[in-house]
């Protein structure tokens, strides 16, 4: 037997964020306009951004005439994870900064749609057929800090995020034209 290795794709800088600021009419087919019409984040984003799920296992009932209880696969829980980007606090408050532009589209309080394409870099530009998943996030609060504290450190904000109100997980879509 033949054991042949599958094509892969490296994650590494192969991963774009898009902020949009009012939900898509289609959230499984949104235009590259709409997405352009929004905030490329990317370059701002600090690490990636992966959302775990947990799926929980329930006993099922056993009956009477079993010894042994079997398990099945219970509720999945999405967890997104906390968003840290860049920003310039002496530009903080100051409309259209370049380079606080994830600060600026990412108000505490406010829901957003993210477009997080994997596979694909920062830098490439959108294309019909680009598979992508919607995050629909509330954001908390805007936590001022550092990437790290060594000379590589970059003032940074840690936000915490949940999903907004009717969503429990992602919405995978294709762009279309």
């Amino acid at each position: 037997m033949t054991i042949s290795m599958p094509a892969t794709v490296k994650s590494f800088g192969n991963e774009t964020l898009h902020v949009l600021t009012s939900a898509p009419g289609a959230p499984a087919a949104i235009t590259a306009a709409q997405v352009t019409a929004g905030k490329n984040i990317t370059c701002h984003m600090i690490g990636d951004w992966y959302v775990p799920a947990e799926t929980t296992k329930v006993a099922r009932a056993r009956k009477m005439c079993e010894t042994q209880t079997t398990e099945s696969l219970g509720t999945t829980t999405w967890q997104p994870g906390d968003l840290m980007y860049t920003y310039l606090p002496q530009l903080a408050g100051v409309a259209s900064s370049p380079g606080n532009e994830a600060y600026e589209a990412m108000p505490q309080g406010t829901t957003v749609y993210l477009i997080q394409r994997l596979g694909k870099g920062g830098k490439t530009v959108l294309a019909t057929g680009d598979k992508y998943l919607l995050w629909p996030i509330e954001l908390g609060p805007q936590v001022p800090g550092v990437s790290s504290d060594d000379e590589g450190g970059e003032f940074a904000i840690t936000q915490a995020c949940a999903f907004a109100a009717g969503y429990s997980g992602p919405i995978p879509g294709t762009l279309v034209a």
